[in-house]
């Protein structure tokens, strides 16, 4: 599951910056409490590291509450660049779970863009932040909300993965 959660993010990232999106309404500037940008150490006391590659933490938070919009959640992580907060990734499984958050989100934050009409996948973006759903036909559902400004800097300071050659 951390390997699909690791591609779908890769994936869902890689197209923040190739898709035109319509407006966000409602765009969040924090996720739960935690704002854009902030450090780590605002934080420090109620996150529980998970892992730390590189320039990236990630975290989670015993007291969340693990339903939004009448879904049940299976997993919140917290991803920090640099000791800055620069995204969430919240992960839900189930048929009735994928319509609530759907719901929740149509809601919230108005009319995405959907890009292709064969893969669950919705675009919000605004100014300062950026919130793409994914789910699979299994009903596995992936929410990233992410820090325009933070994604920019990564993007910029990453290197870019290495492109795989098909042998003939």
């Amino acid at each position: 599951m951390q390997k699909l959660t690791t591609i779908t993010i890769g994936l869902a990232l890689a197209v923040y910056g190739s898709v035109s999106v319509a407006g966000i309404k409602n765009e969040p500037a924090d996720f739960r409490g935690v704002a854009w940008g902030s450090p780590i150490e605002n934080y420090q006391k109620e996150l529980v590291s998970l892992s730390q590659t590189g320039d990236y933490a990630y975290y989670r938070r015993p007291s969340d509450s693990m339903s939004w919009g009448g879904a049940d959640i299976q997993k919140i992580t917290y991803r920090f660049y640099k000791g800055r907060f620069s995204g969430s990734t919240v992960q839900l499984f189930g048929p009735s779970n994928q319509k609530a958050i759907t719901e929740k989100l149509f809601e919230l934050y108005g009319e995405p863009e959907k890009p292709n009409k064969r893969v669950v996948q919705y675009f919000w973006t605004g100014d300062q932040a950026k919130i793409v759903l994914t789910c699979e036909v299994t009903h596995y559902c992936v929410i990233d909300m992410a820090s325009l400004e933070l994604l920019a800097l990564e993007e910029k300071e990453q290197p870019a993965p290495a492109s795989k050659k098909a042998d003939d």
